[in-house]
Order: structure tokens, then C-alpha cells, then sequence
């Protein structure tokens, strides 16, 4: 039986991004839990040091989880999500921007 949904998001910071920005939008990415239905869990950072140079440049990302495939349209076009994507626009180079979704549980 197929598990939750993982949404995740891959991108690289402008170089003119502030830590007040960057706070700002992970703040705003973690206050979805709770707001979103179906968003399960939802956890942003910085890519480790240890492993940056394998990275191809994505310094930042994103994992929300999300308990089926059909909560990811209701995730769009939430308006927290909605709100997310304000923060996250001055910050993130639009050229360096990865969402990959993918099903647990799938077998193959």
C-alpha cells in the first residue's frame, strides 16, 4: 500500500539574500504544518557542509511531507503555500530551482 507523499525542493540562494530573508521564509515554510490539510510534516535548512561539493550548487532546501498524492494540488494552491512562494522568490535564484515528488512505499 502506498505510503505519504514527499515533496521536496532543491534551490540555490542569491547572493543578495539576507539571514532576516532566509529566516523569514523558513518560518513561513514550518507554520504550513497545521494550516495546509494533508501536509504531515515540513522541515527546511542548509545543505551540509559535508556534503556541499557534491551538491551541483543547491544550498538549500525543503521536505514536506504530505499523507496522499492528492494533497499536493490542495498544497498549491494553499494560500499559506501561496504566501511561502512570496518569501521564497527574493531569495532563490530562478535559474537554480529543483521539485522532485515521489510516493513511499512504491514497489518496484
Amino acid at each position: 500500500m502506498p505510503g505519504p507523499i514527499f515533496h521536496i525542493v532543491l534551490f540555490e540562494l542569491r547572493k543578495t539574500s539576507t539571514e532576516g530573508q532566509i529566516a523569514e521564509f523558513a518560518a513561513a515554510a514550518r507554520a504550513m504544518v497545521g494550516q495546509v490539510p494533508g501536509l504531515i510534516s515540513l522541515e527546511v535548512g542548509p545543505c551540509l557542509p559535508q556534503t556541499l561539493q557534491r551538491s551541483q550548487g543547491f544550498e538549500f532546501g525543503l521536505c514536506a511531507m504530505l499523507e496522499k498524492v492528492e494533497d499536493l494540488p490542495v498544497y498549491a494552491k494553499h494560500d499559506a503555500h501561496l504566501f511561502v512562494l512570496q518569501k521564497i522568490d527574493p531569495i532563490r535564484n530562478p535559474d537554480k530551482f529543483l521539485a522532485f515528488d515521489f510516493e513511499s512505499g512504491i514497489k518496484f
